[in-house]
Order: structure tokens, then C-alpha cells, then sequence
């Protein structure tokens, strides 16, 4: 008996008896996929730690964790990535030397620090492309003789006219 299921992660329909699968709680889905799926999670819990240890850095006090992981939710959901809000958070507290007050600020300088990041990108793709090659040096040695002034020397005259 043929018993269809719908992988959780690609969301296409398989055969569980036949295929090689993983059971999810009552889903199941593909073994590749599931690894994917796994190594997605861990690279995005790691992007997730990198901001609330950057939060930890900035603000010394107490903070709500509750209402940061609730705005971090949002932002995502909103179209920004983890590493544009860490990029953001770094940029305005970091290179912009503002005082950390909350998370909240995000939205309002995501785009600014794009594009401050655009800027520096391209700033240092145009010095990789340049090659030594393409520069042409010279080695000449220069010869300066400098010669020491001649100090005006008060002359005596032993004349007694």
C-alpha cells in the first residue's frame, strides 16, 4: 500500500515506503532535504546570536529579550535579513558612535547603512581590480646633492688707515 506524504522543506509528494525519509513530529521529509533544512536552521540560529551578542556589547543593562526577539520577528517578516540587521545595528552604534537605546531603530537606517556598505563595497572592489600590472613603476634613484649654506661670516679688517 502506497502511502503519500508531502516533503515539509521542497513540498513534493513521495512515497514514504519507497523513498528515503525522516519523520518530523506527524510530517515527513526528504533525507537531503532535511539535512538542508537542519544546516539552514544552525547557519540562522548563528546569524541570530551574532545580533543579541552585538546587543549584549552595546548595552550593558538589563535588557527585554521578549520585545527584541518579537522586533528581530518583525523586521525579518518586513524583508530584511539577519545580516542586514546586524549590519544596521553595527553601523549605527558602532561606526556612527550613537547610544544604544533599543533594536526599534533598524527600519529607519536600514537603507542608510546598505548604502554606506555599497559605497565601502565598491570602494575596495575598485582597489582589487586594479593589479601591479597595470601600474607602471620605475625604479630611478634620484641623486639631490644638497649643499650646506655658507654662513655670512663677520668679517675683521686690520687696516689702520
Amino acid at each position: 500500500m502506497a502511502h503519500k506524504v508531502k516533503c515539509k522543506f521542497c513540498g513534493k509528494t513521495f512515497d514514504r515506503d519507497i523513498e528515503e525519509c525522516v519523520k518530523i513530529n506527524t510530517r515527513y521529509a526528504h533525507s537531503e532535504c532535511y539535512t538542508k533544512g537542519q544546516q539552514a536552521a544552525a547557519l540562522e540560529e548563528e546569524k541570530y546570536r551574532r545580533i543579541t551578542d552585538l546587543i549584549v556589547d552595546l548595552d550593558k543593562g538589563e535588557i527585554d529579550w521578549a520585545r527584541v526577539g518579537s522586533q528581530i520577528k518583525r523586521f525579518l517578516n518586513q524583508g530584511m535579513t539577519y545580516d542586514g540587521i546586524y549590519y544596521t545595528l553595527y553601523y549605527f552604534h558602532i561606526i556612527k558612535k550613537n547610544k544604544f537605546k533599543s533594536v526599534g531603530i533598524v527600519p529607519y537606517v536600514y537603507d542608510e547603512a546598505k548604502r554606506y556598505y555599497e559605497r565601502e563595497g565598491n570602494i575596495y572592489g575598485q582597489a582589487m581590480k586594479v593589479k601591479t600590472n597595470e601600474i607602471k613603476t620605475e625604479n630611478k634613484k634620484d641623486i639631490v646633492v644638497v649643499e650646506p649654506l655658507k654662513k655670512d661670516k663677520k668679517l675683521i679688517s686690520f687696516d689702520y688707515d
